[in-house]
């Protein structure tokens, strides 16, 4: 009997045993089941300061091309006003070329006509003097100016004045002419 109380005595405390362990058992279950749940929730934690981190990144980064692109329209504005600038100064100067030669050829129109006055004045004043007297003048004249003259005399007075030169510089001026295709006056 002995042995039955000994042996019920050493089933009542395995049975004790495993009534204490099973509880234990369960709560280090629970334990590494909380401890999994506070390691996911802090790597959650942690990839959401990720993502946070990341987000600022890429509004800084936003708002840096934002400003550029402001900077950049601000340039295209500027750029294109000073090209409007440039261009009309560049109509002014064609304008004022264009006033500029159209005074040149006014300007070189009356010195044309003045000198061709002269011209015609000296021609009128030779073809008055005798050929004797006005062709040893030509010989000692420019073989260009004595040409313009020329140009406007009569072909008879021309042609007499030219028979009194040194026959040198009369062929010199008959070349002139020819050259020129300078008509003389009818």
């Amino acid at each position: 009997m002995k042995k039955k109380k000994i042996s019920g005595l050493l089933m009542g405390l395995a049975a004790g045993f495993l009534f204490v362990s099973l509880p234990l058992v369960s709560l280090a279950q629970e334990a590494a089941e909380a401890e999994g749940q506070r390691v996911e929730k802090e790597a959650v934690v942690i990839e959401l300061e990720g993502l946070a981190e990341r987000r600022e990144v890429i509004r800084r980064g936003m708002d840096a091309l934002n400003e550029e692109r402001r900077r950049l329209t601000q340039l295209r504005r500027e750029v294109e006003e000073e090209i409007e600038r440039l261009q009309e100064l560049n109509r002014q100067v064609e304008e004022g070329l264009e006033r500029l030669a159209r005074r040149r050829s006014e300007a070189e129109r009356q010195a044309e006509a003045e000198e061709l006055a002269k011209v015609q004045q000296l021609a009128r004043f030779y073809a008055g003097m005798r050929p004797n007297q006005a062709g040893p003048i030509f010989d000692a004249m420019d073989p260009d100016v004595a040409r313009d003259i020329f140009r406007e005399m009569r072909p008879e007075a021309a042609a007499n004045i030219l028979g009194r030169m040194n026959a040198e510089r009369a062929a010199v001026i008959s070349q002139k002419m020819a050259e020129r295709d300078v008509r003389v006056r009818e």
